[in-house]
């Protein structure tokens, strides 16, 4: 029969014999909690067992045969010729009985916790990438970070260009467009300092040149600007308009 502690749930083997006839009480040899348990439904009431007569006494040997056949020893715990109580015997093993072991379960709280750190990492670098136009505009030291990885960040809004003028002039003989404005930060931080794209536009407004050029200085101070010129050699004739913009950190330009 086997018996399962309601303490620590350790699961013993416990022959029938020795919970007969009226059942007993019983100590888990893990936990040390003791409980009654009733014999098996079918074990023999103590009536029936009392009615059961014991089996009879050997004969005495006689001289011949003790003179004959060597003297058996008997058996510890027991007298010649008295029959051994399996009763007995069984309570003096309960307290070895093996444990039957449960299977542990497995445990998966490592794993959880592995796929959530990860799931928390991914969030972070979404984050970092979706926002990054925000990140900056918060702490603009990112911004050369994002232009490291490749990664184009569209300058706030307080960035701009204004004051744009164009000019005419000759140079050795030759044509020479001359283009200034200013680059004005209205934020408190100061920002990177921006490359500029100069199109060139004809009498529909359609680009017939672009080249790109990065003003002198670092970074624009917070609450101010910074003036810049360039100019373009022989610049096309039909060209008749002008657009001057900004090119986020990491996009990729080319000075012409």
């Amino acid at each position: 029969m086997i018996l399962s502690c309601s303490a620590c749930s350790t699961r013993f083997l416990v022959p029938d014999q020795a919970l007969r006839p009226s059942g007993r009480k019983v100590k888990c040899g893990k936990c040390g909690s003791t409980w009654f348990t009733p014999p098996p439904a079918n074990a023999p009431s103590q009536a029936e067992l009392e009615s059961v007569p014991p089996p009879p006494a050997p004969p005495p040997p006689t001289v011949a045969a003790a003179t004959e056949s060597p003297r058996l020893e008997a058996p510890v715990g027991a007298s010649v010729g008295q029959p051994v109580d399996p009763m007995k015997a069984a309570r003096e093993r309960v307290a070895n009985l093996p444990t039957v072991k449960e299977q542990p379960a497995r445990r998966s709280s490592d794993t959880i916790g592995w796929l959530a750190l990860a799931a928390s990492v991914m969030i972070v670098i979404a984050a970092a990438y979706l926002g990054r136009d925000r990140v900056v505009s918060l702490l603009p030291a990112a911004q050369p970070y994002y232009a490291k990885l490749g990664i184009p960040v569209s300058l706030p809004e307080r960035l701009m260009v204004r004051d744009v003028t164009t000019k005419q002039i000759r140079e050795g003989g030759d044509a020479v467009l001359e283009v200034t404005g200013l680059i004005a930060n209205e934020s408190r931080h100061a920002r990177p300092m921006p490359r500029l794209r100069i199109a060139l536009l004809n009498e529909k407004r359609e680009q017939i040149f672009e080249y790109t050029f990065a003003p002198e200085g670092v970074e624009v101070p917070g609450r101010g600007e910074i003036a810049f010129a360039t100019k373009l050699a022989k610049p096309p004739a039909e060209a008749k308009h002008l657009d001057v913009t900004l090119i986020p950190q990491g996009s990729e330009s080319t000075t012409r």
